[in-house]
């Protein structure tokens, strides 16, 4: 982790040189296009190739990746919450799929999270990092990769397309609702074994007809049979009427508090629509301190303003009390397919601020609210030494963003 006066907390990465793919990551950079501008993507801002390594600067995420919840066996996500996360994974992948790019590499601890102001987004990493060689690299993979990987990237059977990362999606979504994998193996010829029965059973926790349906045509077997991302957001679970029923109060008030603005600004339609909303006070008993608390202390230590950060961290509840107090069943135990006493949902008419009454808001003057809008800073790079154990690398290194774009089109 490092900290930058303009960026403010970053988070920097060292890996391998030799496990560090050039290539993809000057695709990568298509990315940082405003067509393609998405919240669920984590940005990368920097980066240094050094002799044996690679330092690379990125988006801070703070609330972990979706293993916090998947390793969790105790507490399930309500439903609204999880439906929210899938529909945020599908719209990241969308996104880079429209750019005519693939992930290929994609697994629960590639999928981070984020709390600012209330909410969780999803931000998925490690796009365009790591190397993706031959057949013969799948036996140093570890077992836990291997199980999120498409059949065609496993038995080769298929050219490699977009829809591998369909099947990967699939395989991050049975594990959030169930915290088990869909296929597992000791080794790796026991796991193309199984791939090859072409037979994954429905398991009792997924009560949903419209999920599960939805989970069947993303682990088809055959890619051309395979949803795609755009095709799985149109889906009945997404759009239906019960989607709307499954909304929390918390998502509920988070969307109205939000004001929409059309064209470039801070706020996004994911932040109005209540049903892609995930509160992080739903998500408090799967942490141990609340998200946004340490980056809260790391900013104001490097302002020297330490007699603020005790008052600041009251702000935050503790987890340990959400977890005793607010976490009981936060939808009634209800047949998720019995529509029979829906009633139409009516959304309130939300009055949008101009973009010359958002800037006079006090929160916007105050920094609550700020523009996403990526830029390279001038300024130094100062490393967390409380935070990083590699901090000669960082000190040594200066960076350059992404090769082959011209950042002054942003």
């Amino acid at each position: 982790m490092a900290y930058n006066e303009d960026l403010g907390i970053v988070a920097a990465r060292v890996m391998q040189l030799d496990k560090f793919d050039q290539r993809e990551w000057n695709l990568a950079a298509t990315l940082i296009r405003p067509e393609f501008a998405c919240p669920f993507i984590l940005k990368y801002l920097l980066a240094k190739p050094l002799k044996t390594e690679v330092v690379i600067l990125m988006e801070y995420a703070n609330a972990q990746s979706v293993e916090v919840i998947i390793k969790n066996q105790k507490y399930d996500l309500p439903r609204g919450a999880y439906r929210a996360l899938a529909q945020q994974i599908l719209e990241g992948v969308r996104v880079i799929h429209s750019a005519g790019l693939v992930h290929k590499t994609i697994k629960a601890e590639s999928i981070m999270l984020h709390s600012t102001r209330g909410s969780i987004k999803v931000k998925i990493s490690d796009f365009g990092l790591t190397k993706i060689d031959s057949k013969d690299r799948l036996e140093l993979m570890s077992m836990e990769t291997l199980f999120s990987m498409a059949p065609e990237l496993l038995l080769g059977s298929f050219e490699t397309t977009n829809k591998v990362d369909m099947w990967s999606v699939g395989v991050v979504l049975y594990q959030l609702a169930t915290h088990e994998y869909p296929i597992v193996a000791e080794d790796l010829q026991g796991l193309k074994y199984k791939i090859r029965q072409k037979e994954i059973e429905r398991p009792p926790q997924i009560r949903d007809d419209d999920l599960w349906d939805l989970l069947q045509q993303m682990l088809e077997q055959y890619p051309g049979r395979r949803i795609s991302a755009e095709q799985a957001l149109m889906h009945p679970y997404f759009t239906s009427i019960y989607a709307q029923k499954e909304v929390s109060v918390a998502a509920k008030k988070l969307a109205h508090s939000f004001a929409y603005q059309k064209g470039d600004s801070w706020i996004m339609r994911f932040d109005m629509d209540q049903t892609s909303i995930i509160p992080t006070s739903e998500l408090l008993k799967f942490y141990t301190t609340h998200p946004e608390a340490d980056e809260k202390v790391i900013l104001l230590t490097q302002k020297g303003e330490q007699e603020q950060i005790d008052t600041q961290l009251q702000q935050y509840p503790d987890p340990e009390t959400m977890r005793s107090s607010r976490f009981e069943p936060l939808q009634e135990d209800i047949d998720p397919n019995d529509n029979s006493n829906i009633k139409d949902y009516n959304k309130e008419k939300i009055v949008p601020f101009t973009l010359e009454q958002l800037r006079s808001t006090p929160d916007f003057l105050n920094g609550k609210i700020i523009n996403q809008e990526q830029y390279i800073t001038s300024k130094p790079i100062k490393p967390l030494t409380i935070h990083n154990p590699r901090i000669r690398v960082l000190q040594d290194t200066s960076y350059s963003p992404f090769p082959h774009f011209n950042l002054n089109q942003i």
